[in-house]
C-alpha cells in the first residue's frame, strides 16, 4: 500500500474495498458512531433533552509550514435549565491517507484485530472465550470458573445467564440441565443487581422502576449499531442473546479458533481512536441511568482527549509510520509477539527468510531478523469490507 493516493483498481463487488480506500472509510466511522451514541442518550433522558453535533475543520500552526490538522467535534446538549457543550479533537485524514501532527506526516497503520469472538484454551489458564467490541472492552466467559469479566470487573457467570434469560426462561433452564452452568442461589432480580454493580452501575433504581432488562440494556445501549452489524457480518447474530448463544456453542462443541488465520482476524486502521470517545459515551450513559435532579451532564472534556488518550496514548505515536523520513518504507504494524505469521501456519522467530511471495497478500516485514514476523504489511490488492474482514 502506498503512502500517496493513486487510482484504485476496479472491484466488481461493491461490498469489498481495496485497502488503499479503506483508511478513509475506517476513519469516517466516527460520524455515525457519534450519532448513535447521542441518540441513545436522548432515549434515556427526558423528552426535553436536545443535542447537536457540530464538526469543524481546524489546524494549529504549531510550526510555520505544517502544524496539526484535526477535526473539532462540538456536542451541544440542553435540557430544562441545564446546558453544556462537550468538545474534542480528532486527527484529520489529509488527502484520504495520512495525518499531519506537529509538522510531521503520519500514516494510520493497519491493525490486525481479533475477530468479534475468539477463544484461548490451554492447560494452565483453562478456557476463556472473548467477546470483543473494538478495543473499548470485551466480555470474557470462563465456564469452568463460573466467571464473566467486563471491563476488568468480575461477576458470576451463572448470575449473568439468569439475569439475561430470566428465571422462567427455557433457555436458562436448559443451560442448567445440560450442566453448562450451575444453578445460582440468586433470583432473577438479585442476579440482575449483581451484574449491574459489576458493570459499574450502583444506583439500580432505574432498572427496578422501569421495564429495562439486562438484555435490552446491552442491545439498545452498549451494543452500538456498528457492533451489531459486525456480529451480523461474522456470525449472523445482532443481539446479546445471539452472541451468548454463539459463545455457548463454541464452548460445548470445543471449537478451536486459529488466530494465525486471516479468517479469524480483522484489518482495521483507526478503531483505536474510538476508544476515548466510547469512554466518554459510557460516562454519559451511566450518568443518565444514575442521574439525580440537577445532575444532567458531566464536566466538559479536555479538548485534546483524542489526540492524547487515543492517538498518543493507546497508539503510542510510534504505531504510525512517519513518512517525513528521508527513505521509503512500507506501512508497518506491530502485532502481538505471540503471533508470528498471519496465514495458514506459524513462522518461528528464528525464521529469517523474507521471500515476498511466502505469505501472499499479507507479508511479514522485519527491521531485524530476530523480530521476523512481528510486523506485517498489506499489499494494495488486498480486499477488506467495512468491518475489516479479508476477502
Amino acid at each position: 500500500m502506498n503512502t500517496i493516493s493513486f487510482n484504485n483498481k476496479v472491484v466488481s463487488d461493491n461490498t469489498w474495498k481495496v485497502l488503499a480506500d479503506f483508511r478513509e472509510e475506517d476513519h469516517a466511522k466516527i460520524d455515525n458512531i457519534l450519532k448513535n451514541m447521542f441518540g441513545n442518550i436522548k432515549k434515556l433522558l427526558p423528552n426535553n433533552f436536545k443535542y447537536e453535533i457540530i464538526k469543524e475543520e481546524s489546524n494549529s500552526n504549531y510550526l510555520a509550514d505544517a502544524g496539526t490538522y484535526y477535526d473539532e467535534y462540538k456536542i451541544k446538549m440542553k435540557a430544562d435549565d441545564h446546558e453544556q457543550e462537550l468538545s474534542f479533537l480528532y486527527p484529520k485524514l489529509v488527502q484520504k491517507n495520512y495525518f499531519i501532527l506537529n509538522g510531521s506526516f503520519y500514516v494510520p497503520l493497519i491493525f490486525l484485530e481479533r475477530s468479534p469472538i475468539d477463544i484461548l484454551r490451554n492447560e494452565k489458564r483453562g478456557e476463556n472465550i472473548f467477546v470483543n467490541l473494538l478495543p473499548t472492552f470485551n466480555l470474557t466467559f470462563n465456564f469452568a470458573k463460573n466467571t464473566l469479566v467486563f471491563r476488568k470487573k468480575e461477576a458470576m457467570l451463572n448470575a449473568f445467564m439468569k439475569a439475561l434469560y430470566g428465571e422462567e426462561s427455557d433457555r436458562y433452564k436448559k443451560l442448567v440441565n445440560d450442566n453448562i452452568i450451575e444453578e445460582t442461589d440468586l433470583n432473577e432480580h438479585d442476579s440482575k443487581i449483581h451484574v449491574l454493580k459489576m458493570m459499574g452501575i450502583h444506583n439500580t433504581e432505574f432498572f427496578e422502576n422501569s421495564d429495562m432488562t439486562l438484555s435490552k440494556f446491552f442491545d439498545d445501549y452498549l451494543f452500538l449499531d456498528y457492533f451489531k452489524d459486525m456480529f451480523t457480518d461474522f456470525f449472523d447474530v445482532n443481539d446479546i442473546k445471539g452472541v451468548v448463544d454463539q459463545v455457548i456453542k463454541y464452548h460445548t462443541e470445543q471449537t478451536e479458533i486459529d488466530m494465525a488465520s486471516l479468517k479469524n482476524r480483522r484489518i482495521v486502521c483507526n478503531e483505536y481512536l474510538i476508544t476515548a470517545i466510547y469512554e466518554m459515551y459510557l460516562r454519559l450513559l451511566f450518568s443518565s441511568v444514575e442521574k439525580k435532579e440537577n445532575q444532567s451532564f458531566l464536566p466538559t472534556m479536555n479538548k485534546r482527549v483524542i489526540l492524547t488518550t487515543g492517538f498518543r496514548g493507546l497508539m503510542h505515536g510510534g504505531n504510525f509510520f512517519n513518512i517525513g523520513l528521508p527513505y521509503t518504507s512500507p506501512i508497518l504494524n506491530k502485532i502481538s509477539q505471540d503471533i508470528y505469521i498471519i496465514s495458514d501456519s506459524r513462522i518461528p522467530k528464528s525464521w529469517t527468510s523474507n521471500h515476498p511471495s511466502a505469505l501472499g497478500r499479507i507479508c511479514p516485514i522485519s527491521v531485524s531478523a530476530q523480530n521476523m514476523g512481528s510486523n506485517i504489511v498489506g499489499t494494495n490488492n488486498m480486499l477488506v469490507n467495512h468491518y475489516g474482514r479479508v476477502k
